[in-house]
């Protein structure tokens, strides 16, 4: 480890974000705690910078993105790259799901994939998630292969565990005594909701359980219904109403219990980087069926109960299989992961950003010309 490196970290989106990366990041930061002297937590503007207050009372240097001291290497772990330091940069890459036919075609899609493809262009090495993303990253964006870093996300197994105890008090009301399947996602269409609420109504009459889902209500804008238009979910969410039981956002305490009380997590994805609720589900004992697509045999392994997320029937009947079957035992669920680790994520993290810092600096400097005006970083903040 070469202590003297001094490694700037952009933690703009730390606080905020909810996702995935979020917790990723943060779970990294965790492990790095030990020595909070050796980074400096960069944020692009003063509103983004205050959002860092907790972690500067625990320690941790943090100021703004141009008033950083000289660095050694300059980490941006959120799928973009927003401003050209002097140092190396090395862009984490989670996902290039705006450049696929997955992704929401929204306004935004377009600023997703210009600030994707300029990171890319721009940075002095990439990391990414998983074998899968590294091959689709080479696909759509060019980069090399074999100039990839892959650092796999993990479970945080402290909190994410199995359970014999039964804490209905961090269990929603609806679910008390009641069987019940998980969801644990969006309402993106790469996210699959559909596949899933389609292979449920298929089994309404075949299961007593509810199904459980732990992402936003869909729900149709009023712009829409000017014209007679709704929510492309909307329809046959009303029809499985009485079996499907909406929860709103929680912290990992109610998540895990969740997880734990749950017959089955099912993980129906189209497309994923990684898929790290797959993994926390796991760590909590829990039996899971998920889609056999993307990035998910990777992380899953022989243990989930897999299915084909286009085919609906399939869906339905790998779910009621799995709802028969005894679950993989704790030997095999231990075994498999022990492949995936935060200390070894970070420690790998802090190893390749040490050895990219220490490589001389890309010349493709300065404003990144092909984003677009409105994507510019201004000069004044």
């Amino acid at each position: 480890m070469n202590s003297g490196l001094k490694i700037g970290v952009d933690a703009t989106y730390l606080t905020r974000d909810t996702r995935g990366m979020g917790r990723c990041v943060r779970a990294i930061l965790h492990e790095w705690e030990e020595n909070p002297e050796r980074f400096i937590l960069l944020a692009l503007s003063r509103r983004h910078l205050a959002s860092l207050k907790e972690y500067a009372q625990r320690g941790w240097q943090t100021c703004l993105y141009n008033q950083a001291p000289d660095l050694s290497v300059c980490w941006f772990p959120w799928n973009r790259i927003d401003w050209d330091p002097e140092c190396p940069r090395v862009a984490l890459i989670h996902d290039v799901a705006p450049f696929t036919h997955f992704h929401p075609q929204t306004r935004h899609r377009e600023d997703d994939q210009a600030r994707m493809a300029e990171a890319v262009r721009h940075a002095d090495a990439v990391m990414t998630v998983s074998n899968f993303s590294r091959a689709e990253i080479h696909h759509y964006l060019s980069y090399p292969i074999e100039e990839m870093e892959v650092v796999y996300w993990a479970p945080d197994r402290q909190l994410f565990s199995p359970s014999a105890l039964v804490r209905k008090d961090l269990l929603p009301e609806a679910l008390h005594d009641k069987p019940f399947l998980l969801y644990v996602g969006t309402l993106e269409p790469r996210k699959n909701l559909r596949g899933l609420l389609e292979a449920m109504s298929l089994m309404e009459k075949q299961i007593p359980h509810q199904l459980a889902l732990l992402c936003p209500r869909p729900t149709t804008p009023w712009t829409d219904k000017i014209w007679g238009k709704t929510h492309a979910l909307q329809e046959i969410c009303d029809a499985l109403e009485s079996r499907l039981v909406w929860l709103d956002p929680m912290d990992d305490a109610h998540l895990v219990e969740l997880y734990r009380r749950t017959d089955l997590f099912v993980m129906p994805s189209l497309y994923e980087g990684f898929g790290l609720p797959l993994l926390e589900a796991l760590a909590c004992g829990t039996k899971v069926a998920a889609a056999r697509a993307a990035s998910l045999p990777e992380v899953g392994g022989a243990l989930p109960f897999w299915f084909n997320p286009k085919d609906s029937v399939d869906i339905a009947k790998v779910i009621m299989d799995a709802l028969e079957k005894p679950n993989r035992t704790s030997e095999e669920i231990e075994q498999h992961l022990q492949h995936f680790s935060w200390n070894q994520t970070a420690d790998e993290v802090l190893h390749f950003l040490e050895e990219v810092g220490q490589r001389p600096r890309r010349s493709n400097s300065g404003v990144f010309p092909s984003l677009p005006a409105h994507l510019q970083i201004p000069e004044e903040i």
